[in-house]
């Protein structure tokens, strides 16, 4: 099971919308990316490096995006999208860090 925070779900709206404007059907390509990390992220959840604490980062294989996510009781918790130029300080202020 996965859970989206609020904010990483603004996180990719915002990413779909631009790369969507970039050209048509980029937006799709990219959820379909993430959507896919998350898939290998459900089977070896462990296999991404532990960015601060308990939050691990996932990078995306085609887009300079990194997924930033927490297990808890078997659920997947999705707290950020963010694009690799990004500051991960904002991570940090979502996770209490």
């Amino acid at each position: 099971m996965i859970w989206f925070l609020e904010a990483a779900e603004g996180d990719i709206a915002v990413a779909f919308e631009w790369y969507e404007s970039q050209r048509a059907g980029l937006g799709a390509e990219f959820i379909a990316e993430i959507d896919e990390a998350l898939q290998l992220v459900l089977d070896f959840p462990e296999s991404c490096e532990v960015f601060y604490r308990e939050t691990r980062r996932c990078l995306i294989e085609r887009f300079p995006f990194e997924v930033f996510y927490r297990l808890q009781d078997g659920i997947l918790i999705v707290v950020a999208c963010m694009h690799g130029a990004q500051d991960p300080a904002t991570v940090l202020n979502r996770i209490g860090g």
